[in-house]
């Protein structure tokens, strides 16, 4: 079971954070935890640098996150360097693979999020990034870190074209997060990519998948079915639920003939933006 200071680190990943909050979500998860304890591992995070208290609220320490992003670039490179004979997983021979496994939420999303930012930045601005999520849920419980990851793709002119894999009423809401040509978004609920629990990342010949915990995914499909309009409670659910990846598996693959495959699957509805 997560420790406090676990629950603490991975509710603030969503944004800063009252403790009187953190004490609420924290005690959904475990009913027994007392005030005292959450303040006791606060005062510990603190101490440890890895949040910092303006006024009321707790926040996550940018110097700590910086810390751990650079941990995460020499773990991977180092990691990669034994697997590959390279220097990461962008000298990737063609066919080699790396898998990655993660029984605590908050370290797979940093890595998550840091290999998705290292292979968008090296992509070719002469091809879309590919994204297949079953719901783009990272718009909810992540608006403005997953807009900011947006954002910077967009500036440097290339394209994202996102096929979500269901319909539902707030797969639909956030349809104004894409402009329709420099950012592309298709629903469909007819595919090939079934699994609940499956995401896909296309950049040229790279191919990032992950897997979340089954559990949770399915927690989020219920969430989806459940919730037809995107309220202040919704928010807080879909950012607890976010919080319970359990344990995920990633892989990045350099496999041309296979990445071209799946574009030819995702391809379809989008329309091709010319480059300059």
């Amino acid at each position: 079971m997560l420790s406090i200071s676990d629950f603490i680190i991975q509710h603030l990943q969503n944004g800063p954070l009252t403790a009187g909050m953190l004490l609420e979500l924290i005690k959904r998860s475990r009913p027994t935890t007392t005030k005292q304890a959450v303040y006791l591992a606060l005062r510990n995070l603190k101490r440890e640098e890895k949040i910092t208290m303006h006024g009321k609220l707790v926040s996550l320490s940018r110097v700590w996150l910086m810390k751990q992003s650079s941990f995460f670039a020499i773990t991977t490179q180092n990691y990669a360097l034994s697997e590959t004979s390279g220097n990461g997983f962008l000298n990737l021979e063609e066919g080699d693979r790396v898998s990655y496994s993660f029984k605590n939420p908050a370290v797979a999303d940093v890595f998550w999020a840091h290999a998705f930012d290292i292979l968008a930045d090296a992509s070719s601005r002469q091809e879309p990034i590919y994204l297949w999520n079953p719901h783009e849920w990272f718009f909810l419980a992540r608006h403005e870190s997953e807009r900011a990851v947006f954002d910077r793709i967009l500036a440097a002119g290339k394209q994202i074209w996102i096929t979500c894999g269901n319909r539902d009423p707030l797969d639909k809401f956030i349809t104004k997060e894409f402009d329709g040509q420099q950012s592309q978004y298709y629903m469909t609920e007819y595919t090939q990519f079934r699994k609940q629990n499956y995401y896909l990342n296309i950049f040229g010949n790279y191919i990032l998948e992950v897997w979340l915990d089954e559990q949770t995914a399915k927690k989020i499909d219920a969430f989806y079915k459940t919730h037809t309009e995107w309220t202040e409670e919704a928010k807080k659910i879909i950012q607890e639920i976010s919080t319970e990846h359990g344990k995920t598996k990633l892989t990045i693959t350099k496999n041309a003939r296979r990445a071209t495959k799946l574009k030819t699957l995702l391809k379809k509805p989008f329309y091709k933006k010319q480059t300059r």
